[in-house]
């Protein structure tokens, strides 16, 4: 339906959804009613980055943390993507990471990975021995597809895993626990694969 990265809060089985950040277009806040979405072209003018974050924290309720919890798998999968992302603003090559779940906004029922996860032997391994326990009942969703001009060329996992074509996967967080560096995992693991 759209192209969302969604923040979303799960208890007791009940998935709402927080924010949908729509690529195409703007970031909403779904529990708040009175919230103007805010268009990117808002959101890049503003003075800082960290007001509008601040403001859709705000308006969905979340309260930050005083202190950042040490970084974990799943987080440490997010902020090397981003790292990743920003570093290579500008590069000849067009770049992007995109969820392995095949999805219509949840309404699809047959919804499954996308096939371009097949290309990673590792990968699939993982797929066939998912706990049922994943996010939305569907193991898709915990991989995140680095592509390199609509090409993908490796494969985060949520499970601190990065999965590479003909390789082993490679563990993430003892990388980083050993360096405390973003960019030496970065090097270490995909320096072979960025410019």
């Amino acid at each position: 339906m759209y192209d969302c990265l969604s923040l979303v809060r799960r208890t007791d089985n009940v998935t709402t959804t927080l924010i949908d950040l729509n690529r195409e277009d703007r970031a909403h806040v779904h529990v708040a009613e009175a919230y103007e979405p805010i268009t990117w072209a808002d959101a890049f003018a503003a003075r800082g980055g960290h007001d509008v974050v601040r403001s859709l924290e705000q308006a969905a309720g979340l309260i930050p943390a005083a202190k950042a919890p040490p970084t974990g798998q799943r987080v440490l999968t997010y902020r090397l993507i981003a790292r990743i992302l920003t570093s290579l603003i500008d590069d000849r090559h067009e770049w992007d990471a995109r969820s392995g779940q095949l999805d219509s906004s949840g309404m699809d029922a047959t919804a499954a990975h996308r096939p371009e996860l097949l290309h990673f032997p590792s990968v699939v391994e993982s797929l066939r021995d998912s706990r049922p326990d994943d996010l939305f009942g569907r193991p898709g969703y915990r991989f995140w597809m680095l592509l390199r001009d609509n090409d993908p060329v490796a494969v985060f996992d949520t499970d601190g895993r990065l999965h590479l074509p003909n390789r082993r996967p490679s563990e993430l967080l003892p990388i980083y626990k050993r360096s405390r560096s973003l960019t030496t995992v970065i090097g270490e693991v995909l320096g072979h694969v960025l410019p």
